[in-house]
């Protein structure tokens, strides 16, 4: 499904077409998204843009469904929603977010938590190009919270 499909929906209508969800635990699940993550290689210059389309490619190479842009509700926009096939509808889902540079670490926290905030939000991954200074939280509303620092996999911290 692409970003203009998922535009068809209203501000607080979530996903209501059929997808296949498979009986994988959400843990499961984010291992898998992480694991992909982790295998992506991204230099300094990057632009968000490019960064977002290279991880799409990722995870689809590793059998993970997402859509691009998805609107969870008014002002509120997740960079991926990702979930793994199997035979369900999706009920729930991860909210994958990418960021360049720095990210602003109190803009982001809150971010998270509006993510959280969503019934089919079930865990957070965020992918930043390089790191943070301060750690977000693993848990945002009872939902787990993962920080991909995505140069660290060069062994490359800026």
């Amino acid at each position: 499904m692409s970003a203009q499909d998922n535009q068809s929906y209203g501000d607080t209508e979530l996903l209501c077409k059929i997808y296949e969800w498979s009986s994988m635990d959400m843990n499961e699940t984010v291992d898998k998204i992480e694991k992909a993550l982790k295998t992506l290689r991204v230099g300094v210059t990057i632009a968000e843009s490019a960064l977002q389309n290279k991880i799409s490619e990722i995870l689809a190479e590793h059998g993970i469904q997402h859509i691009r842009e998805y609107k969870l509700g008014r002002g509120c926009r997740a960079d991926f929603l990702c979930w793994v096939s199997g035979e369900l509808a999706v009920t729930s889902a991860v909210v994958v977010e990418v960021k360049k540079g720095k990210p602003n670490w109190a803009r982001l926290e809150a971010q998270v938590s509006r993510y959280a905030e969503f019934d089919i939000v079930e865990a957070v991954v965020i992918a930043v190009a390089s790191s943070l200074r301060n750690p977000i939280p693993e848990t945002s509303n009872g939902k787990p919270c993962v920080v991909i620092g995505l140069q660290k996999q060069w062994g490359i911290a800026l």
